[in-house]
């Protein structure tokens, strides 16, 4: 089903599948999904959505392989087992397969995609207090 509704049981009853083709609802699917497609990463000419998004409702997420504009994130999530990579429409339909025949796995994936985001959220803070440090550090040297 494509759609540029927003949810509700009606559509959902009768269209266990959706596909989302507007931008600002998509939060709004986010919250309610079971497995996740970021769109655009299967074509080398579109580079990819935001994976990031659905990975802050906790959500089992694949993109496919191009990904240019999202590297540090998809190296990220990749390496804390909190995205997965799908190279065609067989391993997007194994995807969609696993989140449902393994949800505690799928739902695993998905809090390690979450902790690593918000572990990522205070990176300016960590960022501030480090500079603080190396600067009292350099007005100790320079005095």
């Amino acid at each position: 089903l494509a759609t540029r509704d927003t949810p509700d049981n009606k559509t959902l009853s009768k269209n266990p599948v959706c596909i989302i083709d507007q931008m600002g609802t998509l939060k709004n699917w986010y919250a309610i999904g079971d497995a996740i497609f970021v769109g655009g990463s299967l074509g080398k000419k579109t580079g990819g959505q935001n994976m990031v998004e659905p990975i802050a409702y906790k959500k089992p997420v694949c993109v496919g392989p191009y990904t240019p504009n999202f590297v540090e994130e998809v190296t990220l999530l990749k390496g804390v087992n909190g995205l997965q990579i799908v190279n065609d429409v067989v391993e997007l339909t194994n995807f969609v397969h696993w989140c449902y025949d393994q949800p505690s796995e799928a739902a695993e994936q998905g809090e390690n995609g979450y902790l690593a985001v918000l572990n990522q959220t205070s990176a300016l803070e960590k960022n501030i207090s480090r500079l603080r440090q190396l600067f009292d550090q350099a007005n100790q040297d320079s005095a």
